[in-house]
């Protein structure tokens, strides 16, 4: 049989020819489908560490097996029972990669304490110019407190969703207050 009787056969006809023995059958169908599963490892998001070398190989003996075991009274066509076959091998492949990451022990330094995070501390509730002073004190109680919240005047500025909890109002409520009181 040359190649190009053999690339013309049907998928079910290589599968029944690799079951009876035909190495070349099993070369043509693995061959045709190759490029597939190597396009379906690099879609999956592999975790650090793990290779999609390592994933195609498992993919691509999956693909094997499925020339050998598949039967066309099986219900699906080769394709269908293959790529079934493929793709949950292939996620199952990740999954016990990522799980032998996440076993792996994880080795600690005693911190020298060069690599610490330094620590600010909270600020200091700042002190608006006079005349900042001066508009606050004029505007109605909601807005004074929503202004001060927001732009931190009393320390640290709180979120939007806080202000509006403590002061009794939606968020859309407290930026319409901020607007108001921003406008006069």
């Amino acid at each position: 049989m040359s190649a190009t009787t053999a690339t013309k056969l049907s998928d079910a006809e290589l599968a029944h020819r690799a079951q009876a023995g035909d190495s070349n059958a099993v070369n043509q169908l693995v061959t045709r489908y190759k490029p597939q599963v190597w396009r379906q490892t690099w879609k999956m998001r592999m975790p650090a560490g793990v290779e999609h070398d390592d994933i195609a190989s498992v993919g691509l003996q999956t693909l094997w097996r499925c020339v050998l075991k598949w039967r066309p009274d099986g219900g699906a066509s080769f394709r269908v029972y293959a790529w079934t076959a493929v793709c949950r091998a292939l996620k199952r492949a990740v999954g016990r990669e990522e799980e032998v990451l996440h076993r792996q022990p994880v080795q600690c330094d005693p911190d020298s304490g060069d690599d610490l995070f330094d620590i600010t501390p909270a600020r200091e509730p700042v002190v608006p110019p006079a005349g900042i002073r001066q508009w606050l004190r004029e505007l109605h109680p909601t807005q004074r407190l929503a202004i001060e919240r927001v732009f931190g005047l009393n320390g640290t500025p709180d979120a939007l969703g806080v202000i509006a909890n403590d002061l009794g109002l939606s968020i859309p409520q407290l930026k319409t207050a901020c607007q108001l009181a921003l406008a006069s």
